[in-house]
């Protein structure tokens, strides 16, 4: 008994977890709209596709590397054309920890 209980709390904190997801994935989808996204990043990189409003909210089961690719892809934009910051260049080939790493530095 108590374990049914506490899986029920396990799906609906995951499934809380992913509507928070879906929400803030919407707020940051039209913030990225109004800087228009879509045709500064398909400069950059041709095989860019415009995402969905939901694209970041939950792993893609197609193509998660794809879906690695354009996040680091965004926040790359996003850091130097948008920001100014000076900073590197991500490998998109690199290992992905590594990747996230050197962005978060």
């Amino acid at each position: 008994m108590e374990q049914d209980t506490a899986s029920q709390a396990n799906t609906a904190a995951s499934t809380q977890t992913v509507g928070n997801a879906i929400v803030l994935m919407e707020d940051i989808y039209e913030q990225l709209k109004l800087i228009n996204y879509e045709e500064e990043l398909k400069k950059k990189d041709s095989s860019f596709k415009p995402i969905s409003p939901f694209y970041f909210a939950v792993p893609l089961q197609s193509n998660p590397t794809q879906q690695f690719h354009f996040f680091v892809l965004i926040v790359n934009w996003l850091l130097q054309d948008i920001l100014k910051a000076s900073t590197q260049t991500f490998d998109l080939y690199e290992d992905p920890i590594t990747t996230c790493s050197n962005i978060c530095l």
